[in-house]
């Protein structure tokens, strides 16, 4: 009997025997058969409907004494399993199905069966992994493994096998980037290697090696060998260099991959190596960022970011192409060190060429990968303040608010500059603050002291306006005190229309700064800024606006003197000041002084004003009485005292001064109460306060006061005019015996030796103008008051420097080339000399500055090359075509203008400020906007999807316009 050419002899498990004989089963003449094999015993087998004895044989003799005798009729079939493949003896074959031939179960066959597969690819009769397989995964094939549903292909099995056999977890296929990132946190290398060489599967190792070479090119055995050596994570950590040495030309570099790499990764320092460098370093930042999903991944990073700093320091010739890492801390850390650099330039003197380079270099820091981490993020945003704070001082805004001549000028002037960019400021001042240990900390305190610097005069000259107008005795300005704030906004607000209802929300001790921070935290919610204002005669029976209007975007309110609770809320619920010479007033009084106030009552017969212990829980939640309150529709005006900022002042200036709507329990749930009422809020403050962190310096007084103001009297009339400003008792509160009192007119300084968070009662701008905002619900998408249009929320105001945008110089259209004029008729004279008199010269017409409509005197202006580009457009009969009726052809065509000055790339906020909407319907706008230039399918103009609204970017591409419309740069 010969064996066929066939040595080793398969073992046979029930599956392979019931598809063997479920065939035979079918066929005449089959109650006899052999099949090829070992392994089985004596068992029986269920195939086809017929019942087979199966026996395993070594020999003819063992067979023949299991056959029935010749003159008996077989009364069970029998099927036997023998190890050799040729016929049996003449004298018994023929009672066996094809002679006694043992039927050969073809290999590929049995791994089919093995994982459910209709059939196999004749190529895997040549894999080394079918006969590894059966050996050593048949039992428990199919736990293991997924079925496969039809042809079952070598690179199927292959990957079926890597990824369920030997634990390669590389997600819904194998790839390159996820067998890095396994290879990084598996470390059963060696253990499986070291498995293989005891099974005697080098064949299938090397196989496996062949195959991830045709599967993932020759980096895929690399990363495979690195692994099975432990060293899987070196790949990597080699990969964070590799991203921005490939293609670098420079011999340190080529010594370093010849002499260091190219050993380390066990691969040859020929061609190869430059294309596994190229491939390693593209594929890093996919596998981090697939190991940062794992449940340890960030630690994991974290450990090969460190291994590759290592890797750094044997080699500081690489430190200069490696700075443009985006994983590396030690790349982030000279970024911050150049950024720091420019912030001492921009301190000293600051100009556009190096704030350009500034911006230029927290771009690049922004995009690294170090900031993702929470822990480093507050470094990021110090060094984003810092840069604002930079822009103001190459272009301060103040002076664009200049005033008149008077002496008080300033308080106006100062004022609304402070409404509208003074809180920005002093948020970015505050949050700019740091330690200076280092460059980039030196850096930012030096831009920082020169912001202060400036902020400080502006102090000093708004509190010395302050003393000469209350001096002049309070003349009419564009000022407005704020005992007359209910009268002159919400009064007005109500009588105009009687559905109006109206939540009077008072935030105790709230400054600029922090209302600037809670509005940019309500626009996504769909709240902020209406475009109501007060008329000429609305409500405004004593003239505290002049005219009744006030020229800027938020109502210049200024908090009675000095700038306390007791003494400026009072004021606010009285309407009227607290009379000087006579104790303050406790603040529990203030429901009495706001049921009393004349405004109020003109709505409602007993006006409601809820403190803290009937408006708040314990817990600081807004209280049943609070919310019932403010759902009541019969009371056209509601009253609530918020504390958390005043509390908050009580503590230390160590704690961050960054304040967001979650950081108020009760404010969400005041306003949404509003907004099923239809009420719109006048977020008010009773006055500001100066942080803790810049009152460094204590001053003695002869007479107590507060931490910010102290009273005089004939005894101790003087004050130095450094640093404060004396007011008379006759137009301030004062308390009895003083004739006046003298505030503090700068942030330094302090009355008392133990400092907290914020202090009050001085003359600066941050603790005298006290925000009062009239915020509504953008009706867009809401029901309320949809038809009055007064109540239309507008864009929130943000200055172009917060967006690191420096002032354009405004555009200048020349006039129109005036028509020849006819000249009168002559009569013919003689000529007497032939002598030619030149025309008269005409004057250049003076050209005409364009006046374009900005939110704000701060606000950006459209530069020369918008407005052309503009111009051009309306030329265009395409553009023309697609372009929408007023109004939101003007708002179209200031967008086209912002986004063709702001150079392809925009943020939301931005664009919304320029274009006076709200936030959250920038969307709706590039939509519109898209319809008139996103031209055949070409995308002028996109919103890249973000988290949230406020952090939306607009993408625009300049060129791609002109091409489309044929518009000249």
């Amino acid at each position: 009997m010969s064996d066929s050419g066939i040595s080793a002899v398969p073992v046979l498990g029930r599956a392979d025997l019931e598809a063997a004989l479920a065939e035979f089963a079918q066929q005449e003449h089959a109650q006899l058969v052999t099949l090829f094999g070992r392994g089985c015993g004596a068992l029986e087998v269920v195939a086809g409907g017929t019942t087979y004895a199966v026996h395993e044989v070594q020999s003819e003799l063992q067979l023949r004494a299991l056959l029935p005798p010749l003159t008996e009729p077989i009364r069970q079939p029998l099927a036997f399993v023998v190890p050799w493949t040729g016929k049996l003896p003449s004298d018994i074959a023929g009672e066996f199905k094809s002679s006694g031939r043992p039927r050969v179960i073809r290999l590929r066959d049995r791994v089919a069966r093995l994982f459910g597969a209709h059939s196999a690819h004749p190529e895997l009769d040549q894999s080394a992994l079918p006969p590894y397989l059966l050996a050593h995964y048949a039992d428990g094939a199919k736990h293991s493994f997924a079925p496969v549903v039809g042809v079952l292909g070598r690179r199927q099995l292959w990957e079926m096998f890597i990824k369920s056999g030997l634990g390669v977890e590389t997600g819904a296929g194998l790839a390159l980037d996820a067998l890095l990132a396994w290879a990084a946190r598996d470390g059963r290398g060696a253990q499986l290697r070291q498995e293989l060489r005891e099974r005697g599967a080098e064949a299938v190792r090397n196989e496996l090696l062949v195959e991830l070479s045709r599967m993932l090119g020759k980096l895929g055995p690399v990363v495979w060998q690195a692994w099975e050596r432990g060293e899987g994570r070196s790949l990597l950590e080699y990969g964070l260099l590799f991203e921005v040495l490939r293609g670098v030309d420079d011999r340190a570099v080529r010594v370093w991959l010849r002499m260091v790499v190219a050993p380390a990764l066990k691969v040859t320092a020929d061609e190869q190596l430059d294309g596994l460098v190229s491939e390693l370093g593209a594929l890093t930042t996919p596998a981090l960022r697939l190991l940062q999903r794992q449940e340890d991944g960030a630690g994991r990073v974290r450990s090969l970011l460190q291994g590759a700093e290592r890797l750094l320091e044997a080699l500081p010739e690489l430190e200069p192409h490696v700075a443009k890492s985006t994983w590396l801390p030690s790349a982030a850390e000279a970024l911050m060190g150049r950024l720091g650099e420019h912030f001492v330039t921009l301190a000293a003197e600051p100009n556009a060429i190096e704030f350009g380079a500034a911006r230029a270099t927290f771009e690049k820091l922004a995009h690294h990968r170090l900031f993702e981490d929470p822990g480093q993020k507050a470094r990021l945003q110090r060094a984003e303040m810092a840069l604002r704070l930079s822009a103001w001082l190459c272009a301060p805004s103040h002076d664009v608010y200049a005033g008149g001549r008077a002496s008080f000028s300033d308080v106006e002037a100062l004022g609304r500059w402070y409404t509208e960019e003074g809180g920005h400021l002093d948020w970015a001042r505050r949050a700019a603050r740091g330690s200076s240990n280092d460059a980039f900390g030196r850096g930012v305190k030096a831009v920082v002291d020169r912001v202060d610097a400036v902020r400080r005069s502006l102090d000093l000259r708004f509190a010395r306006g302050l003393a000469a107008w209350l001096d002049a005795g309070r003349p009419v300005a564009g000022v407005l005190p704020i005992e007359d704030a209910v009268q002159s906004l919400a009064e007005p607000f109500l009588a105009e229309r009687e559905e109006r209802r109206l939540l009077v929300l008072l935030m105790d001790g709230m400054a600029w700064s922090q209302a600037v921070q809670l509005l940019e935290g309500l626009a996504p919610s769909g709240w902020g800024p209406v475009r109501w204002k007060p008329g000429a005669a609305g409500g405004n029976r004593r003239g505290a606006l002049g005219s009744g209007a006030y020229p800027g975007l938020f109502a210049p309110v200024m908090a009675a003197l000095p700038t306390m609770t007791d003494v400026s809320r009072a004021a606010f619920f009285a309407g009227k000041r607290v009379p000087t010479g006579k104790a303050a007033p406790p603040t529990s009084a203030d429901t009495d002084r706001w049921a009393a106030h004349e405004s109020a009552r003109r709505f409602d017969r007993t006006p409601c004003l809820l403190l803290r212990g009937t408006g708040h829980n314990a817990d600081g939640s807004a209280s049943t009485l609070a919310l019932s309150r403010v759902a009541d529709r019969t009371q056209r005006v509601v009253g609530i005292v918020i504390n958390a900022i005043d509390a908050s002042l009580k503590g230390d200036a160590q704690v961050s001064d960054i304040w967001r709507l979650e950081d108020i329990r009760s404010l969400m749930d005041l306003l949404e109460a509003a907004r099923e009422a239809g009420r719109s809020v006048l977020l008010a403050s009773d006055h500001g306060h100066v942080p803790g962190d810049c009152l460094t310096e204590y001053v003695t007084s002869s007479q107590s006061g507060g931490a910010r103001w102290r009273p005089l009297d004939a005894a101790n009339p003087a004050v130095n005019p450094e640093f404060e400003v004396r007011v008379p008792a006759s137009q301030v509160w004062a308390p009895p015996g003083a004739t006046a009192i003298a505030l503090l007119a700068d942030d330094q300084h302090r009355y008392t030796t133990q400092c907290h968070a914020g202090e009050h009662g001085g003359a600066t701008l941050a603790e005298v103008m006290a925000p009062c905002v009239l915020i509504g619900v953008d009706v867009a998408s809401e029901s309320l008051l949809d038809d009055d249009s007064s109540l239309q929320v507008r864009g929130a105001h943000i200055p172009e420097w917060w967006l690191y945008n420096l002032p354009k110089a405004p555009a200048r259209r020349p006039s129109k080339k005036p028509s020849r004029p006819k000249l009168p008729a002559v009569t013919p004279q003689l000529q007497l000399t032939d002598v030619k008199i030149p025309p008269p010269v005409r004057p250049e017409p003076a050209p005409e500055v364009v006046a374009v409509p900005i939110v704000a005197a701060g606000a950006s202006t459209v530069s020369e090359a918008a407005l052309r580009m503009s111009e051009r457009l309306l030329d265009n009969d395409a553009f023309k075509l697609n372009l929408p009726a007023v109004p939101h052809r003007e708002r179209i065509l200031r967008a086209l203008q912002y986004l063709w000055d702001s150079g392809g790339e925009v943020g939301a906020q931005g664009l919304a400020s320029a274009v006076d909407l709200p936030v959250r319907r920038v969307a709706g706008l590039v939509s519109l906007l898209g319809k008139v230039v996103n031209l055949d399918g070409f995308v002028v103009v996109r919103v890249e999807p973000s988290s949230s609204v406020t952090s939306a970017t607009v993408r625009f591409n300049r060129e791609l316009l002109c091409e489309l419309f044929e518009v000249q740069p």
